[in-house]
């Protein structure tokens, strides 16, 4: 995750973006928030389990 490029996005978004990362729980409500196809057209459609904290690499 970056700041550096155009597609970086704010960091203050990085804490919800590592949480849609690491659990499962909270991909799947966000999904349930989103448009039908957002599932199914994004990276985190296919995670997945949970991960913990330790397997980002920061």
């Amino acid at each position: 995750m970056t700041t550096d490029s155009p597609n970086g996005g704010p960091f203050t978004k990085y804490p919800e973006v590592m949480t849609w990362i690491m659990s499962e729980a909270f991909r799947k409500q966000t999904f349930s928030e989103c448009h039908k196809w957002a599932n199914d057209r994004s990276e985190l459609g296919g995670i997945t389990g949970n991960f913990p904290s330790m397997t980002l690499r920061f």
